[in-house]
């Protein structure tokens, strides 16, 4: 990380290695942060070893409490999901929990 800005600042993600800022994710946590930490749109990825991402993978994602009214939007190729005999899958991951 380049400036004067310091390592000790961000979480790493041990899948895709994207930085993330330490008190934002800690906040979420509860706590600290693992070594072995692994970010909400990897851990999404991974929710369910029976139904794993297809073409694009995840679409879309958002961070929302449980008592918010969220959207998403994506770019939807039905014909070509159809043909291929893919689903779309919603699916949600617990912020305080940095566990796949």
């Amino acid at each position: 990380l380049a400036g004067s800005v310091s390592r000790a600042a961000f979480v790493q993600c041990k899948t895709c290695f994207c930085a993330l800022h330490r008190p934002c994710v800690e906040s979420a946590l509860g706590g600290p942060a693992p070594d072995d930490f692994v970010c909400p749109p990897c851990r999404l990825e991974r929710v369910d070893e029976f139904h794993p991402p297809v073409g694009g993978g995840v679409l879309q994602h958002s961070y929302a409490s449980c008592s918010s009214t969220f959207s998403l939007r994506f770019k939807s190729q039905a014909a070509q999901w159809r043909k291929q005999q893919w689903a779309v899958h919603l699916r949600a991951v617990l912020l305080a929990s940095p566990e796949l």
